[in-house]
């Protein structure tokens, strides 16, 4: 479902949460036979629904539950043929056999008739107008949503799942379109009877009709392994002439689901045009879509890839609990843009953009911060669903795949509609299976359950930053010295307290001076800071973490490299800041805008008060400078990027501070200026700092009293030691003449890869261990030539030793000893 307008105002009472829906251990449903009389003139509907279903209660059944929406009427009930009684309160059908019902299969017809009902948000429901008669199957503002009540008796849940044929009579002159495909059209002199037969179980609120005065396009859709699929498109004939236009790259959209999602399980792809004030609903071979977004061009085409692609994400494979509803939501939402990406060339960055606007606005849009996973009612088709679940579709595509090819992603999500097809899920059990894949596929980094308590099951989103990072020349006993980088990474909570029993991967990589990327690792964070050391390649170069990962967490990141002799002014509109650099020579810089609380806030005095969920970083190698550094605010209404609020909306007891690494204490930055805009009241403005200098920036307020909502924050230890020089420790001979050579054993807790390095950055080993437990290499090398290991699982804590020299520091140097022969 795709909605084009705030699906929240005006919520109507909970009412139903006080009513018990449903009871489905006493019947589950299997088949329906609906017969259905329209009548347009008069704007009512008679009908007769007779329901196959199977009893499960031993030792009987003495009552069935069936939803009917209040204003619609019960005719008669018969089962098995002899009649019951009933009582029809509010939307809940209660009916009572005329005796017990044993564990079997049994049947129930049920004639009622009715007129139009209508969602209070006007989305959902049974509409009449003049030409057309329609069903929508969700309500926004109903609760539950499912609004299958609307027109049919029946047990409306998004999770009952049944087939069916329909037969819908209406005057001659229209044509219905219903959900599955037409067997057969029974005429008389003035009606028609229209017979559809849907083999394939779906819920009620994916069932839909749709009868008007049609104009149909029949096409076919090409599916390599399954052939042509029919293809229909119908609409008014004032709305015939639009179609081209806005549907002209379905053809595009169907190949490239289907390339990523596997097999299309549905007969047909229909689209049926109607009044739906600028959505769309997924009723699967029945897509309705608004009359608004068909205007003969593409501005509005992908929602119609939404819609399709719901043919797999909530149509094949259902909910088990609406309240997760960014999975079911989110995904389309998500191919929207990848889509995007494929048509269009449209960058990653529209991640990081959606991420800041999600930032800012979200808590505001949807009445809070809130669960995906475990939406309350009235927020189930809120922006969290659909923006926020988009961007953690695109999170888990990252965090699969990063250093793959996307196909890796996909081939694990076809997998899943394979495996699932036709079942209702929980979105906690896909991320698990996909994890799991991915892991089968050769993905070591991926750990099953680290996605759902990282991501999802949070009401913020992880933010990951660069601490200190520090080139360094290592010494060897022989002389020797190479380039060490030591870099700590940050994992900041920003609403909720870390677990760092859920290890989570970052990837680091390096880049010279003319942007080239040097090398690109996996670290594991498990605490508030990690640090390792690793060889440089190059000097001087530029560390940067999860660089092309947008949307991957809440660091938003940008960097570029500059020849020398580059005088430019840049603005960098998601960071919040514009700059004047000047080069030298050669040179890189990297700015970031982080969403997380400042690390170390405790160590100011207690009535400063920061900026408690963002901050600035800027890094750049020797040869560039910074002229002018400018960092806006912006505290307008729902529109303010600190989540801060202004007292009395007074600017003038804002401060910009400045840290040059997490060892060093806030402190005004050399030359700062505070331009407040129009006024020093209009919660806009900036600071510009002269010859900004590399470090962390944050906006804060002076108060005459302490901040008592500061919480500490973990900071980063200081930064080791920078040469780690290990003395001979052979004591005893090896059976080797002229060459240092023996075992290395290393102890882990888990599944690990190790790399030996030498000094100058050349890989000589690699030993995977593949299970707790000690593992083991044997090293030849020259005399006294030293190597560094990494360990590239951090949380493996190893032991790692040589003939008697043991460390437990995650990167090191070993210093190989002289051995030969006595």
């Amino acid at each position: 479902m795709t909605i084009r307008q705030s699906p929240l105002s005006g919520l109507r009472s909970l009412l139903y949460l006080t009513i018990t829906f449903l009871s489905t251990q006493a019947q589950d449903l299997l088949t329906l036979n609906l017969n259905l009389h329209l009548y347009p003139d008069s704007q009512q509907f008679t009908g007769t629904a007779c329901w196959t279903f199977l009893t499960t209660s031993t030792p009987s059944t003495d009552t069935l539950y069936f939803h009917l929406a209040s204003g619609q009427q019960v005719i008669a009930i018969h089962i098995n043929g002899t009649p019951a009684t009933w009582t029809h309160n509010q939307d809940k059908l209660i009916i009572i056999p005329a005796s017990s019902l044993p564990p079997d299969t049994h049947t129930t017809c049920i004639t009622y008739r009715g007129g139009p009902w209508i969602d209070p948000s006007l989305f959902g429901g049974i509409y009449f107008t003049p030409q057309l008669i329609y069903t929508i199957g969700v309500g926004l503002q109903s609760v539950p949503h499912s609004l299958g009540r609307a027109w049919l008796p029946c047990q409306d849940t998004f999770t009952e799942k049944f087939t069916g044929a329909l037969q819908i009579t209406i005057d001659t002159g229209w044509t219905v379109l219903a959900t599955g495909m037409p067997t057969d059209t029974v005429c008389t002199n003035t009606t028609c009877t229209w017979h559809y037969q849907f083999s394939f179980p779906i819920p009620v609120y994916l069932l839909s009709f749709a009868a008007g005065k049609w104009q149909t396009y029949k096409d076919s859709l090409y599916h390599p392994n399954q052939g042509w699929i029919p293809y229909w498109i119908s609409a008014t004939s004032s709305k015939m002439n639009a179609v081209p236009g806005t549907f002209q790259h379905v053809d595009t959209f169907f190949r490239l689901l289907t390339t990523w999602l596997g097999n299309h399980y549905f007969p047909r792809v229909g689209f049926v045009i109607v009044p739906l004030g600028g959505a769309a609903m997924e009723h699967p071979t029945n897509i309705a879509i608004s009359s608004l977004l068909v205007n003969g061009t593409t501005t509005y085409e992908l929602v119609l890839a939404h819609e399709l692609a719901h043919h797999w994400i909530g149509d094949l494979v259902t909910l088990a609990n609406p309240q997760e509803m960014w999975w079911q939501e989110g995904g389309p939402s998500f191919f929207e843009y990848r889509i995007a990406e494929e048509l269009y060339g449209l960058s990653q960055n529209w991640a990081d953009t959606l991420l800041e606007n999600l930032l800012r606005l979200l808590h505001h849009q949807d009445g809070g911060f809130l669960y995906p996973d475990s939406l309350p009612q009235q927020a189930i088709y809120g922006h969290t669903a659909y923006r926020k679940g988009a961007l953690l579709w695109h999170a888990l595509r990252l965090y699969l795949t990063s250093g793959q090819p996307d196909s890796l992603f996909f081939a694990c999500l076809q997998n899943f509609f394979q495996q699932h097809a036709w079942e209702n899920i929980h979105s906690a059990q896909f991320l698990y299976e996909m994890e799991q894949c991915a892991q089968n596929l050769g993905n070591t980094w991926v750990h099953p359950g680290t996605f759902h308590h990282v991501w999802v099951h949070r009401t913020d989103y992880p933010a990951f930053y660069l601490g200190n990072t520090r080139l360094t020349q290592a010494s060897t006993s022989s002389g020797k010295t190479t380039r060490l980088w030591t870099v700590q990474i940050v994992r900041s909570r920003v609403r909720e307290p870390l677990k760092p029993e859920y290890p989570v991967p970052v990837w680091l990589s390096e880049r010279s001076t003319n942007g080239t990327v040097l090398q690109r690792r996996l670290v594991w964070l498990t605490a508030p800071c990690t640090e390792i050391s690793f060889p440089a390649v190059d000097s001087p170069s530029l560390i940067l973490l999860n660089e092309d990962l947008p949307g991957y967490d809440a660091t938003l990141t940008w960097w570029q490299c500059f020849p020398a002799n580059t005088d430019t002014l840049l603005t960098l509109h998601l960071q919040g800041m514009a700059m004047r650099i000047r080069t030298t020579e050669p040179a890189c810089i990297v700015a970031e805008g982080i969403w997380a609380p400042p690390p170390d806030d405790n160590i100011l005095p207690s009535h400063f008060h920061l900026s408690p969920n963002f901050f600035w970083r800027i890094a750049y190698t020797p040869g560039l400078t910074i002229d002018t550094l400018t960092l806006y605010y912006n505290f307008l209404g729902t529109g303010r990027n600190q989540f801060w609020t202004l007292p009395q909306n007074d600017e003038t007891n804002l401060q910009i501070l400045y840290r040059p690494d997490l060892n060093s204490i806030w402190q005004s930055p050399p030359a700062a200026f505070q331009a407040t805009g129009s006024s020093p009241t209009d919660g806009v403005g900036a600071f510009l700092i002269v010859n900004a200098p590399p470090g962390l920036y944050i906006l804060a307020q002076i108060f005459s009293t302490p901040d008592t909502n500061r919480q500490p924050i973990t900071s980063c230890i200081p930064l080791s030691a920078q040469t780690h020089t290990m003395p001979n420790t052979c004591t005893s001979p090896l059976p080797i003449t002229r060459t240092c050579s023996g075992w290395i054993y290393a102890t882990v807790s888990q599944p690990t890869w190790i790399n030996f390095w030498t000094l100058d950055g050349q890989l000589i080993e690699q030993v995977f261990c593949p299970s707790p437990g000690t593992c083991s290499t044997f090293l030849q090398l020259p005399p006294s030539v030293p190597i560094v290991y990494q360990i590239l699982d951090d949380h493996a804590l190893p032991q790692l030793t040589t003939d008697g020299l043991s460390s437990r520091r995650n990167t090191g140097l070993l210093y190989t000893p002289e051995c030969q022969r006595q």
